[in-house]
């Protein structure tokens, strides 16, 4: 009779731990990064909460951050100048991205940013904004992010070098 108790009572704890990881992978995150500045892992968002928040429009990381995505796949010398001029696209990007952010504060608007892991592609454009108008240095960027969103950072080395090139680019712009 205790043994049975005790068999019942390890499967369900086991299919409550079940249901907690499962809850786990599926939480949605939507963190107020910036005023107006949204990052999430989801896009199902009510109406209701995009009108609230005046978000005018949706970054799609999963589309618009492809740019080193099947690299992989190529010979090393094919595959280097493929980056190379993913890079230089990344920059022109990045620059581009972090004006719309600084407009839409501007305007007193809202814009989401949607990435599905949340720290892999969302977080490169935050920073981005960061370098270029907040005139921080990259590990200021790094700590502001982390003081809005507790889960760590998992940029791909590809964004870290852009961020970095970005960065370089910033600097020797700001001296001339």
């Amino acid at each position: 009779m205790l043994y049975s108790l005790i068999i019942t009572i390890a499967i369900f704890t086991f299919f409550i731990y079940l249901f907690i990881i499962k809850l786990k992978m599926t939480s949605h995150f939507i963190v107020e990064f910036l005023p107006g500045i949204w990052i999430s892992n989801t896009k199902l968002l009510s109406e209701k909460f995009l009108k609230q928040k005046k978000i005018k429009e949706i970054i799609d990381c999963n589309k618009e951050l492809i740019f080193f995505d099947g690299i992989e796949n190529y010979i090393i010398a094919i595959k280097n100048q493929i980056k190379k001029d993913k890079h230089i696209q990344l920059q022109k990007y990045l620059h581009k991205i972090s004006d719309i952010i600084n407009q839409t504060i501007l305007d007193n608007d809202s814009l989401l940013i949607y990435d599905p892991l949340i720290t892999s592609k969302g977080p490169v454009l935050i920073i981005a904004y960061l370098l270029k108008y907040g005139m921080l240095r990259p590990e200021q960027t790094i700590q502001s992010f982390m003081s809005k969103c507790k889960i760590p950072i998992k940029i791909d080395e590809n964004y870290q070098l852009g961020l970095k090139i970005f960065y370089k680019n910033l600097e020797s712009q700001s001296e001339s």
